[in-house]
């Protein structure tokens, strides 16, 4: 099997696509692991997706609280372009 080709900060920016089109941009690891493989095709680990939403909630895109990730305005502005994507 051959390694993956995404950067970090793609497949971060995907999580948080991933974020903002679910339900009140708000979504717990299982899913968010599922929705990247479904919808990106990119196969991620939990334990990859739960470092990478600590990450982005310490850079102020989004908050990570008992497993469960919610995108806030900074990350929102990230999304549309109008913020720069951190790191």
């Amino acid at each position: 099997m051959q390694a993956p080709t995404y950067t970090p900060k793609q497949r971060r920016y995907s999580l948080l696509l991933t974020l903002y089109a679910c339900d009140n941009s708000f979504a717990r690891v299982p899913e968010l692991v599922r929705e990247m493989e479904l919808v990106h095709s990119l196969a991620v680990s939990s334990d990859l997706v739960r470092a990478d939403l600590m990450w982005m909630a310490e850079m102020g895109l989004l908050t990570f609280k008992d497993d469960t990730a919610q995108l806030i305005e900074r990350g929102r502005d990230v999304v549309y372009h109008r913020a720069p994507f951190p790191g």
